[in-house]
């Protein structure tokens, strides 16, 4: 928004908040009763409330006109006994260097809070506009053992994962390229062989969800299995393509 509109905007409603106040103060005067008064506060309150949403609407707007697309600038490589794990990813650090710029220009800020119940960790990123108004997104999570890791490492992994997330998902991040490789990139075979029948019903479900969500074709769906060291058979290759019919 312009800055002359900005100031058209913030006096417009100065000028309204006002009248409402002189309503209050008129209503005082005139010894109004309390249900009176109170019917009025609330009337105050309610149209702060619905102005601060419509800056906060107006921010994100203007937010994700400005935001870069982000890189995948980290790797997760490592190998177990079933075979080896390989996928790049965003990283928290790299997101939070990208939108800073945006998010000051348009007067918004995020914070996290966590809590861990048990085996399941909870995240919640917190978008707040200067102006008042907040909203939230919340993810939940086991933590993370895959690679071996030991049970904090576990935790601070599963918290990155869920405040990656969480934030790409209520300022609407768009990171280069499809970011659930990781799901693509399960621990499957070795480098040699066809793909066995087992693994392929494992991820067939989540395969056929990304071609009917157009996150992936038949085709780049299957190159992108071949540079993890996956090979589908023909009936394997076949299923997938009935999907995409």
């Amino acid at each position: 928004m312009s800055k002359s509109g900005l100031v058209e905007r913030e006096s417009s409603q100065v000028a309204t908040q006002s009248q409402h106040m002189n309503l209050i103060q008129i209503a005082i005067e005139k010894g109004s009763d309390i249900a009176q008064l109170e019917r009025l506060m609330d009337l105050q309150d309610r149209y702060l409330a619905n102005v601060a949403k419509s800056e906060f609407n107006a921010a994100m707007s203007e937010f994700q006109g400005a935001l870069p697309v982000i890189e995948k600038g980290g790797v997760v490589d490592y190998t177990t006994n079933k075979g080896r794990t390989y996928y790049q990813y965003a990283k928290i650090e790299d997101i939070a260097h990208a939108i800073k710029p945006a998010l000051k220009s348009a007067g918004l800020s995020y914070r996290f809070t966590q809590r861990q119940d048990q085996a399941n960790i909870t995240v919640t990123c917190i978008v707040t506009h200067v102006g008042g108004h907040s909203e939230s997104s919340e993810l939940a999570s086991t933590p993370d053992f895959s690679g071996g890791k030991d049970p904090l490492k576990a935790i601070a992994s599963a918290i990155t994962y869920l405040r990656r997330y969480t934030l790409t998902g209520i300022l609407g991040i768009v990171v280069g390229g499809e970011d659930d490789d990781a799901t693509l990139a399960t621990e499957s075979q070795q480098d040699s062989g066809l793909y066995p029948d087992e693994e392929f019903n494992k991820n067939f479900k989540a395969w056929s969800q990304m071609i009917l969500d157009n996150k992936k074709t038949v085709d780049s769906l299957h190159a992108f299995l071949s540079t993890k060291g996956i090979q589908l058979t023909e009936d394997q290759c076949s299923r997938l393509k009935q999907v995409g019919n």
